[in-house]
């Protein structure tokens, strides 16, 4: 760490707001040391603690004009390690919590103060790293899927780790292979393995690093201590693996037919929607054979092929628009006796008393003759559509007209 007029040296191997876990009985040494800069005049290193789950700064020691002196009533075993260090001797577990050490320079007429801090914790005799005092591997009920390949494994747990320990404590596994496997994940302390795939026969082991701190608060002559072994059946754990695959292989398949059920209630209550919101299928197909009837009024098409939607009324011959949207029509009109004749017949595709389109049929030299037209428009609902004959009363030939169209494509 660098700051203005005083650095502190790296070499001391404590970062600021380092963690030290110890045992109870030891020595602990914070190894805190500075250079500082020309023009700085040293004027007091104060050492200061706060016990743990406290707020209450006290102060341990002051060093003034090179004399290292312990507060009166410190209950904390203290002595100066050069330049700014101190060790704790023989340390308790109320000796637990936060010190720190403050450095003041006079510098340029203006006192600046500099400060280093560490956490210690300190266990009793006998709690070490590990819950119960040892190592144990078991098998975790039922199975896992890796995410990463999706398939299922067995997986083993290794007891959990105390705290504070859980940061430097180091779990590697082996294999009846004798082959070392990193912890697969942690939760809460214990460490977990996704046995490969196909499971061996035999001992699996985790194992707590030597060099992990805390060992010393516990006996670490016991294997107990720093490993934990379960043995594995190869062949029941395989048929364990083939009952996990069945079940995992129902329990999708029961998902995907409660996914197929949603769809289709899903797809119901859509049809519903599009129904009551005019959005379902809207279409009309309908005409009118051998008609001698000519009117200004609608042309009235009683043969109906097709209504969905019921929006064509056989009754008035008018198809009222019940969704705003783009529609297509077509209109076919043909003439039906071959008799010779030079009149022309006009059917007009009416919008609303308007002509829009209109279909021309011809007899000319007695021949059949057929006309058609097509529209394609965007109406608002409510407007009515209807065929209407340009000519009036009746006439003596007679003639046939198919009307139909449908909803394209709904919206304003």
């Amino acid at each position: 760490m660098v700051a203005t007029g005083l650095e502190w040296k790296s070499s001391s191997q404590l970062p600021d707001n380092a963690t030290l876990a110890v045992c109870e009985g030891q020595n602990v040494t914070l190894h805190w040391q500075y250079n500082h800069l020309q023009g700085q005049h040293l004027k007091t290193e104060e050492w200061h603690f706060v016990e743990d789950g406290g707020s209450s700064d006290r102060l341990l020691a002051v060093r003034s004009q090179g004399q290292f002196v312990p507060e009166a009533g410190t209950t904390v075993q203290l002595e100066f390690m050069p330049n700014a260090g101190i060790r704790l001797v023989n340390v308790t577990v109320q000796d637990s919590g936060t010190y720190s050490v403050r450095v003041s320079f006079n510098e340029h007429g203006s006192i600046k103060t500099y400060t280093q801090t560490a956490h210690v914790h300190v266990s009793a005799n006998g709690d070490g790293v590990v819950e119960n005092g040892h190592l144990m591997a078991t098998v975790r009920p039922g199975m896992t899927r890796d995410n990463r390949t999706q398939d299922l494994h067995l997986v083993l747990a290794c007891s959990r780790i105390n705290e504070p320990w859980r940061a430097s404590a180091h779990i590697v596994w082996s294999t009846p292979q004798h082959v070392e496997l990193q912890t697969s994940w942690w939760d809460d302390g214990v460490s977990y393995l996704l046995v490969p795939n196909p499971v061996t026969s035999g001992p699996y082991t985790c194992n707590l690093d030597k060099a992990t701190a805390a060992l010393g608060c516990q006996s670490s002559e016991s294997p107990s201590v720093r490993e934990g072994t379960v043995h594995m059946d190869g062949v029941e754990a395989r048929l364990s693996l083939l009952e996990g695959k069945l079940q995992d292989v129902r329990s999708r398949e029961s998902e995907l037919v409660d996914k197929v059920d949603r769809l289709e209630a899903e797809n119901s209550a859509l049809k519903h929607q599009l129904a009551a919101t005019g959005l379902a299928t809207i279409s009309f197909s309908v005409f009118i054979l051998n008609s001698t009837h000519y009117s200004s009024d609608p042309l009235l098409l009683p043969h109906v092929i097709s209504n969905q939607g019921e929006a064509f009324n056989v009754t008035s011959g008018q198809f009222l628009v019940p969704v705003s949207g783009l529609y297509v029509f077509h209109v076919t009109l043909t003439t039906t006796n071959p008799v010779p004749d030079s009149s022309i017949d006009t059917v007009y595709l009416m919008i609303d008393q308007h002509p829009w389109r209109s279909a021309l049929s011809g007899r000319p030299n007695g021949y059949y003759d057929t006309g058609s037209t097509n529209m394609v428009k965007r109406l608002t609902q409510g407007q009515k559509v209807w065929l209407e004959n340009a000519a009036r009363g009746w006439h003596s030939l007679p003639f046939s007209v198919y009307f139909s169209g449908y909803l394209l494509r709904a919206g304003s």
